[in-house]
């Protein structure tokens, strides 16, 4: 098992619980090139081994995108979902909270602008903004997300 903290250089510092697990590389590369930006989650894949980061950039437009890191301390981080020309309508923003559910196939998060839960394959294509067709006028904010089996709690 291991714990994730952001650092200071922009790198994401892993941290080994299992004190003779020396796999694990000290630091996860990130080189997106933008100053103002925030890692507003991580999850981990347990089937394939990487690290999912959820991004949002501080901007006018709030443009969220999500990173997949292999944890070889060898390669960078590659983003599989962001906002784009083709998805203007359901931009990627305001996200945060994000798990993952490696059997199905699926990465879900919460939209923070928008009050929902937003759900995309683990490779970044089908982003669905509605997949649970929820009526969200009385919802106030939303703070958290996760995963139990087949089971999706938002707090």
């Amino acid at each position: 098992m291991e714990s994730w903290l952001r650092s200071s250089s922009g790198n994401i510092r892993l941290i080994t619980l299992n004190a003779g697990n020396s796999a694990v590389p000290a630091y996860v590369h990130r080189s997106s090139g933008v100053v103002e930006e925030t890692v507003t989650s991580l999850a981990m894949d347990w089937m394939t081994g990487k690290l999912y980061v959820g991004v949002e950039t501080v901007n006018m437009h709030n443009a969220g995108r999500v990173e997949v890191c292999p944890l070889d301390g060898q390669s960078s981080c590659a983003v599989v979902l962001h906002s784009t020309a083709e998805n203007q309508n359901f931009p990627i923003d305001a996200l945060h909270s994000l798990v993952l559910d490696p059997v199905d196939g699926y990465m879900y998060w919460l939209n923070r602008v928008h009050k929902r839960i937003e759900r995309a394959w683990m490779d970044g294509r089908h982003h669905d903004p509605h997949c649970f067709k929820d009526d969200t006028t009385d919802v106030i904010a939303t703070s958290a997300l996760t995963l139990e089996q087949v089971c999706l709690h938002d707090f």
